[in-house]
């Protein structure tokens, strides 16, 4: 509605809402966490009935979560004298799934869509036309 603006912060499993403040001709007002996710979100895709579609890159485990969670683990990837991305997508496709998940227009969870057979995998996003996906 041109009103606020949805941000995907990955590392940190959330969907950002920055409202614009255009309704009332204000600044944009502080990012606020719209939802927490079961996944690294990447691109955010809004149907037609205004929900939205979020494509997860992968599931996010509990080990991974709380390892993120330590400044200095990214301090110490970002120096490693090797490609970190690519080892990480190298292990992650080891087990990973085809992960989405559809919100409502208020950041709650309405469906969370799962290939757990493999055949999808690191999903970037979701486009819904007509009921498909």
């Amino acid at each position: 509605n041109g009103e606020s603006l949805l941000l995907a912060e990955t590392t940190s499993c959330k969907i950002l809402r920055l409202r614009l403040g255009v309704e009332n001709g204000s600044r944009p007002g502080p990012a606020e966490v719209l939802v927490e996710l079961p996944g690294f979100p990447d691109n955010i895709k809004m149907n037609p009935k205004g929900e939205y579609w979020v494509g997860l890159h992968a599931k996010r485990e509990k080990f991974l979560k709380w390892l993120l969670s330590l400044n200095w683990v990214g301090n110490t990837i970002v120096n490693l004298p090797f490609n970190a991305v690519k080892l990480t997508q190298v292990i992650a496709r080891m087990k990973a799934v085809g992960l989405a998940a559809k919100l409502d227009g208020d950041g709650n969870i309405i469906h969370v869509l799962e290939d757990k057979s493999g055949k999808l995998k690191f999903i970037s996003e979701v486009a819904e036309k007509d009921g498909n996906l």
